[in-house]
C-alpha cells in the first residue's frame, strides 16, 4: 500500500507523566513484546510501547476495552485489577511523531480505519510502512475508546523513555475507584484477604 507524504503531520513532542497499565510480573515498564495490536503484529519486525496521556485512557485501552460492551450488568472482579500495574513514563527528549489526532489522516489520506477500526489491519499496514520509510519514534493518535490522546512509540526508540513512577495495586489507586464510578462500573469480590 502506498501513502501520500506524511511530514506535514510529523512533528515534535516531548512527553510527560503519561501512563500505561502492564501486567504485574514484569519488572521493566518500558517493556514491549510481540503481539497483535493496533500499530504491531508479530511479523512486523518491531514491537511498539503504547501510552496514553491519562491513567483513565490507558485503564480504558488495557483492562477494559470492549469486555463490558451490550451488558447490562456491568462488573470488573478484584482478580481482573489484582495483576496489573500502573506506570508513569516520560520522554528524555522530544519525540517524532505521526500525527493522526483530529484531521492527521484525513490531511494525508490515511483511512480512518488506521486508527478508529477494532480490526487493526489497515493500522498494521501503515505501521509498517511509517516505520519502514520514515525517521520517526512513533504514532500519536486519540484513543477510540475515550478519544484521549496515546502514543505508540517504536521499541527503537525505546531509549528516549524513563520510568517515573510505578503503582502495583490498581485497586488502591484512586484512579481506578473514579474510573468505576464514572463508567458506573461495580466491582466484585473474588480473592480471599
Amino acid at each position: 500500500m502506498t501513502y501520500s507524504d506524511f511530514s506535514p503531520i510529523i512533528e515534535l513532542h516531548q512527553i510527560r507523566n503519561w501512563s500505561r497499565i502492564i501486567l504485574s510480573k514484569h519488572s521493566d515498564g518500558l517493556g514491549t513484546g510481540l503481539g497483535l495490536s493496533r500499530f504491531c503484529n508479530t511479523g512486523c519486525g518491531f514491537e511498539v510501547l503504547y501510552l496514553a496521556r491519562d491513567y483513565e485512557t490507558a485503564f480504558a485501552e488495557a483492562v477494559l476495552r470492549d469486555k463490558l460492551n451490550r451488558r447490562a450488568k456491568r462488573f470488573l472482579t478484584d482478580a481482573d485489577l489484582a495483576n496489573k500495574s500502573s506506570v508513569t513514563i516520560s520522554s528524555v527528549r522530544q519525540l517524532k511523531l505521526l500525527n493522526l489526532r483530529g484531521n492527521g489522516a484525513l490531511k494525508t489520506g490515511i483511512p480512518s480505519a488506521a486508527i478508529k477500526h477494532t480490526n487493526h489491519k489497515s493500522g498494521r499496514s501503515l505501521s509498517r510502512y511509517l516505520h519502514k520509510h520514515y525517521d520517526v519514534d512513533g504514532i500519536l493518535f486519540d484513543s477510540r475508546l475515550t478519544g484521549a490522546p496515546c502514543i505508540a512509540i517504536y521499541s527503537d526508540s525505546k531509549s528516549a523513555m524513563v520510568e517515573i513512577n510505578r503503582d502495583d495495586n490498581l485497586l488502591k489507586l484512586t484512579g481506578t475507584s473514579e474510573f468505576l464510578r464514572e463508567y458506573n462500573i461495580k466491582l466484585l469480590k473474588t480473592l480471599k484477604p
